[in-house]
C-alpha cells in the first residue's frame, strides 16, 4: 500500500515541477516575445527564444523518462495510454531526442550566425515531437502484430 502512495507523491512532484518550468518558460518568451513587437530587440529575440526553448526541452527531456503512465503530463497519444511498456520506452526516447534537440537548438544559438537558430528551431522542435510520435507507433504496430 505504501508503494502507491509513493508513486502518487512523485507523480505530484513531476507535475507540478514540470508545470512550473512551462510557466516560467512561457513568461520569459512573453517578454522576448513582448520586446521583439516593439522593435526593442529583435535580433534580441532572434537569437534569445531558441536558448530559452532549447533550454526548456532539454529540462523536459530529463524529466520525461520519470514520469509514471498518466494521463495528464508526458507523450501522451492513444497507444502509449493503453499500454505501460509502450508509455515507458516511448517516455524514456522523447527524453533522449528531446535533449538532443534541445542542445542542437542552444548550439546553434550562440555560435556566429544564431539568426539562423531561430529558422531552424521550429523545424527541429517538430522533430523532437514527431520522432518519438512514430517511435511510439512503431512499438504498438508490433506488438499488434504479436
Amino acid at each position: 500500500m505504501k508503494k502507491k502512495s509513493e508513486n502518487a507523491g512523485m507523480q505530484k512532484k513531476l507535475i507540478k515541477s514540470m508545470s512550473n518550468t512551462l510557466a516560467f518558460t512561457s513568461c520569459i518568451i512573453s517578454v522576448i516575445i513582448f520586446l521583439g513587437i516593439f522593435g526593442q530587440g529583435l535580433y534580441f529575440m532572434k537569437t534569445t527564444l531558441p536558448i530559452v526553448m532549447g533550454i526548456t526541452f532539454i529540462i523536459l527531456g530529463n524529466k520525461a523518462p520519470k514520469i509514471p503512465q498518466n494521463k495528464w503530463v508526458g507523450f501522451r497519444v492513444k497507444w502509449t495510454l493503453d499500454d505501460k511498456d509502450n508509455w515507458m520506452k516511448t517516455q524514456r526516447f522523447f527524453g533522449w531526442v528531446s535533449m538532443i534537440g534541445g542542445s542542437l537548438v542552444v548550439l546553434l544559438s550562440i555560435f556566429p550566425g544564431g539568426e539562423v537558430a531561430y529558422t531552424y528551431m521550429i523545424m527541429i522542435l517538430l522533430l523532437i515531437v514527431f520522432i518519438p510520435m512514430g517511435y511510439s507507433y512503431k512499438l504498438y504496430k508490433n506488438k499488434i502484430k504479436e
